[in-house]
């Protein structure tokens, strides 16, 4: 049998040390590994090794050229991704989806933005490697555009050793998708506050703890098999207005959460959030105030604090919703943010976690067949 190495070039360097492997055989995406590399960009070193492999990209198409790259300008990451080489171009698809997979759980991980690579955004042409089960080299089929591997750069602040387990804890969550919204656009805050776009971040930072909140809440519902019409009272009024998210937060998430919310108190991390976050985000979007430095660093704590409460909240009321919590905090960390022991912490069947996350996504969709009235009912 033989291997596929993939090789894609990220957008910016991840902070991970050159060899740094992560994943394990997964029969189901027919990929069982990924393995970080430091790449030095160096626009001879790429020149060099196009000039000097041509034959293999006359070998593949013969009109490609070098302007069908994206070669980056900068130091980066590449993910070496190994697929079971049994259809080249099903091991493409799964091997883009496992680095996806990777980035998402990076983020979640460590906070930090990284671009998702996805099929527009990579190169024209991924080169790969053919290797036997035990990597002794066959052949290559693709140009591989990058070399100078296995660099460390001083200056780089690594990620600590045990953020890489988390990000492994987090990509063996195979149902994690269901927060995408979610990590999506607080990535996409994150990275409009690194280019200084602070408007912009206000109020994708406040719009993503939104869409924290609303799942979690949906997720709970679901679990404890509530109503469509009675889920729909905690967005809806009986108008069909819709309901501003402090109110869904003051009235409907205490229940979920066990404990009482006071969005005045801003020594609490509901209170931080309102103040810091919501009302944040409102005056950026209807005033066009753009945040000062201090209110958007803050506004970023606050709702990482945020996700954070929620789910040692959730961890803490394990045994009411198990899956819920499962899907949100992961199963490793359960243990550590509550008193449940790590026996007690169910062992759910993959066949019902498939289930469920397949029932749960017909009954959110749904709930959004709603229309509600344009006017929000405060």
């Amino acid at each position: 049998m033989q291997l596929i190495h993939f090789f894609f070039p990220l957008h910016e360097s991840l902070g991970i040390k050159d060899g740094a492997i992560f994943g394990e055989r997964d029969g189901r995406r027919n990929v069982f590994e990924l393995k970080v590399h430091q790449v030095r960009a160096d626009q001879s070193q790429v020149y060099d090794s196009y000039t000097s492999r041509h034959a293999v990209i006359d070998r593949i198409r013969g009109e490609w050229t070098r302007k069908k790259f994206n070669i980056p300008k900068h130091n980066t990451t590449v993910l070496q991704i190994y697929c079971v080489a049994s259809n080249p171009e099903r091991c493409y698809h799964d091997a883009l989806a496992f680095a996806r997979r990777f980035q998402k759980a990076y983020h979640v991980a460590t906070k930090k933005p990284t671009t998702l690579l996805n099929e527009k955004n990579t190169s024209k042409l991924i080169p790969y490697v053919l290797t036997d089960m035990d990597y002794n080299f066959i052949d290559i089929i693709a140009l591989i555009t990058h070399e100078g591997y296995g660099f460390e750069d001083e200056d780089e602040d690594y990620i600590p050793e045990e953020t890489k387990i988390h990000i492994v804890q987090i990509m063996k969550n195979q149902y994690s998708d269901i927060f995408d919204g979610f990590s999506h656009v607080r990535m996409q805050a994150l990275a409009a506050f690194e280019k200084g776009d602070y408007l912009t971040s206000s109020i994708l930072i406040g719009t993503s703890s939104e869409l924290l909140i609303n799942e979690v809440l949906l997720l709970a519902y679901f679990e404890e098999k509530i109503a469509i019409e009675d889920a729909k009272k905690a967005f809806f009024t009986q108008e069909n207005y819709p309901i501003s998210i402090s109110t869904r937060v003051k009235e409907f998430l205490p229940e979920i959460l066990a404990m009482t919310i006071d969005l005045a108190d801003l020594d609490t991390p509901m209170g931080a959030w309102k103040t810091h976050v919501a009302d944040l985000r409102n005056r950026t979007a209807h005033q066009g105030k753009t945040p000062t430095t201090h209110e958007i660093t803050t506004a970023i704590d606050v709702s990482m604090a945020l996700e954070k409460y929620i789910g040692d909240r959730l961890a803490a009321n394990f045994s009411r919703f198990p899956i819920t919590t499962t899907l949100f905090v992961g199963t490793d960390s359960i243990p550590k943010r509550s008193n449940t022991r790590i026996e007690d912490v169910a062992s759910h069947d993959m066949r019902d976690m498939e289930r469920f996350h397949q029932e749960y996504k017909s009954w959110k969709a749904k709930l959004a067949q709603y229309k509600p009235k344009s006017k929000v009912k405060k």
